[in-house]
């Protein structure tokens, strides 16, 4: 795979296989529905927020360790959600209003990145990438534990919201703080 600008933070292709694999196994084979359901909900957070992370290589190495730390905790509210619905885990509820409010702030350290990145000159989108997790999660924030049957649905309409809702939302506004943070180029007189 080239290491070019344009194809770095592309999911590569055998991780994007396994992730089809387990989707389509657990829509096809009705006994591996739950089991294919929490390892999507599980890898959904994990995966997104790699992709959006590895963008900022080429970046300094404060941004990049600040790219980390906020992938990284973006990773452990996603996943504290999937646990809590999908594994049972009760120690880990929170109210859902406590869930959202570390989504937005988390969500605006994202902004405060790609403006960052992009003062640099580097376009990195990496707020519509990070968005996808912590829509995830919101909407996982309110849900309650599903039936046997109805795992994957969830997992389906979480990353939907979360694609259409965080990932949207992160591109728009990550593309509004890139522009505003670029410096505007002073017009060339023409002779």
């Amino acid at each position: 795979m080239s290491d070019s600008p344009e194809t770095r933070g592309r999911i590569p292709l055998p991780v994007a296989l396994v992730t089809m694999a387990i989707f389509l196994g657990a829509m096809k084979i009705p006994s591996f529905r739950p089991l294919g359901a929490r390892s999507l909900a599980l890898m959904l957070p994990l995966g997104v927020t790699w992709a959006g992370v590895v963008k900022l290589r080429d970046a300094h190495p404060l941004l990049l360790r600040a790219g980390v730390v906020l992938g990284a905790l973006i990773v452990l509210w996603a996943e504290l959600m999937s646990l809590r619905v999908f594994f049972g885990v009760d120690a880990l509820a929170l109210e859902p209003s406590v869930v959202r409010t570390g989504a937005l702030l988390l969500g605006l350290g994202s902004l405060a990145l790609e403006t960052i990145a992009a003062r640099r000159s580097l376009r990195v989108r990496v707020s519509a990438w990070l968005g996808i997790a912590l829509g995830f999660a919101a909407y996982l924030a309110s849900a309650a534990p599903p039936q046997r049957d109805g795992e994957l649905a969830l997992v389906f309409v979480a990353a939907l919201t979360g694609l259409w809702g965080g990932g949207f939302a992160g591109l728009v506004l990550g593309a509004l703080g890139a522009r505003l943070a670029t410096p505007s180029k002073p017009p060339t007189a023409q002779a």
